[in-house]
């Protein structure tokens, strides 16, 4: 689920050039919902940490991996060994940017109550659902 939340809101918030953002995208459903304000406080910063690590990911992804992926697609003679090569040499910077999302996560629910997380992703699915519609 936090994968697809994590896909829906990039697309729906804009993801050009790394510019998805946790904290535009969660903090008016905080504001919203969140009434005691050093819990809100806490929850905006735990955003901006999302933000930060996505940033560095992406980063990395986009300086690093996208000449290399370029080169490797352009090259006619590039063989299968190569792509997995490739994809290989990144799956632990995307295991660790899915385990710190994760760890975020857990982060924000120990913030949050049930009731307020259950509030927050709501309005989230509401406002993905209306950008779906058109």
């Amino acid at each position: 689920m936090l994968v697809a939340i994590f896909t829906v809101l990039m697309i729906h918030f804009g993801l050009g050039g790394g510019s998805f953002s946790f904290e535009k995208a969660f903090e008016p459903f905080l504001k919203e919902t969140v009434t005691d304000q050093p819990r809100y406080e806490q929850a905006v910063q735990i955003t901006k940490e999302a933000d930060e690590s996505f940033q560095q990911f992406h980063k990395e992804v986009t300086e690093v991996g996208a000449k290399e992926l370029k080169a490797l697609i352009a090259d006619y003679d590039a063989t299968d060994e190569q792509f997995r090569a490739f994809y290989e040499k990144r799956a632990p910077a995307r295991i660790a940017m899915q385990q710190r999302m994760l760890d975020i996560r857990f982060k924000m629910t120990s913030i949050l109550t049930r009731d307020e997380w259950d509030a927050v992703y709501r309005k989230i699915d509401d406002k993905v659902g209306e950008s779906r519609k058109g």
